[in-house]
């Protein structure tokens, strides 16, 4: 969950909303001619956080029973290993190149990371698959690249939205790129739409929206208590219109 402290109480965003948030922002995306299976890399975009722990477990409270945001996670060797496999078997049921995609964010999350013997395994056993998934797809590891660069594009995006984390005063922070080499960096204007130089999209004008709950209670006496007042709260269609601006220097 995405967990932001409000007057009223929490607003959330479930990770499966910041993702398909994210699958929004890749259909609005001008042509990506090095791309291949591009159905199948929004598919990879739309599901790249799912498969969380379901609520009962009491993983989604802190030890005061405040909502937990997924920065605050602590996963156990075992559990973490699992949601990899999970991610992984997952995409290659519906598709190899999901698949592929899945495997190759697993890689880039825990790249710098301690983790287990056995996620290592697993990983380096991915990069040896990959080869031969690319080969049988008639397809190149390039290719592969460039589709990554979206899903990691997308993310940011969306998470820097789902956050709430457009600087004040109109200032830029950087997204990622999108495979180009290109430095992409995303403001809020005046008039609260909002920018990304350079314009990576399709139309000039574009709307993405996201689910979001506010849950009018501070602390929760488990998960399943969250879980019905998450089922029950108001829930907001929240909406971004971003808008290309011609003078995009000019807010430097």
């Amino acid at each position: 969950m995405i967990v932001r402290n409000v007057e009223l109480g929490w607003e959330i965003v479930f990770q499966s909303a910041h993702a398909l948030l994210a699958g929004r922002l890749a259909t609005q995306l001008r042509q990506l001619p090095k791309i291949h299976y591009w159905s199948e890399t929004l598919a990879a975009i739309v599901d790249h956080d799912d498969h969380k722990e379901p609520f009962g477990k009491n993983v989604y409270l802190t030890e005061l029973g405040v909502p937990k945001d997924f920065t605050q996670f602590r996963y156990t060797a075992r559990e973490r290993f699992e949601e990899v496999l999970r991610r992984i078997d997952s995409g290659y049921r519906k598709h190899r190149w999901i698949g592929l995609l899945a495997a190759r964010h697993a890689e880039e999350l825990y790249r710098h990371k301690n983790v287990s013997k056995k996620l290592k395994e697993l990983l380096g056993a991915e990069r040896q698959k990959r080869a031969v998934v690319l080969l049988e797809l008639k397809t190149t590891g390039e290719a592969l690249e460039a589709a990554y660069a979206v899903l990691q594009w997308c993310d940011r995006t969306s998470l820097i939205l789902c956050q709430n984390a457009l600087p004040a005063m109109h200032r830029r922070i950087e997204i990622a790129s999108l495979g180009d080499g290109k430095r992409y960096e995303i403001w809020e204007n005046e008039d609260r739409t909002v920018s990304v130089e350079p314009w990576p999209f399709s139309s000039e004008i574009i709307d993405v929206h996201v689910e979001v709950r506010t849950v009018a209670q501070l602390t929760f006496k488990g998960d399943r208590e969250l879980e019905r007042r998450l089922q029950e709260c108001a829930v907001e269609d929240r909406c971004w219109n971003f808008r290309k601006c011609e003078s995009a220097h000019s807010t430097r």
